[in-house]
């Protein structure tokens, strides 16, 4: 179940803050390692690469486009631990920021902590519904 809601892009909107429910493949199905999907979060939109496909056990992009430059590389790597029914969410997030914003990324990682954190329960949530 949590890799299902991390797998679908429309899905993204019912539980991670600021994600719209526009999300999309933009290759054929099925879904696996090296197909491509479109999201949106904050009003930037987001061209990703899936790099891992393991389910029901890992999840893993990487952005290989934004409307605005936010860093020179980005990706995410969501990996389930234990039984599907209990189990733990564990979040990497890895960026390489532009120059100019690396003086940000002192008040970056508590935030993305902070978000990543409300995203997690609110996915419990709605698994749970």
């Amino acid at each position: 179940m949590v890799f299902d809601a991390l797998a679908d892009p429309v899905r993204w909107g019912d539980w991670f803050p600021g994600f719209d429910h526009s999300g999309h493949w933009i290759t054929n199905s099925p879904p696996g390692v090296g197909s491509r999907r479109v999201v949106r979060v904050g009003g930037i939109t987001f061209e990703e690469t899936i790099i891992a496909w393991e389910p029901p056990n890992r999840f893993a992009f990487r952005v290989d486009r934004a409307t605005i430059p936010i860093a020179r590389a980005l990706a995410e790597d969501y990996r389930i631990v234990g039984h599907p029914d209990e189990c733990v969410l564990e979040w990497t997030f890895a960026t390489d920021p532009y120059p100019v914003l690396r003086p940000l990324m002192g008040l970056y990682q508590p935030l993305m902590r902070r978000i990543f954190t409300r995203a997690a329960a609110n996915l419990e949530k709605h698994l749970a519904a």
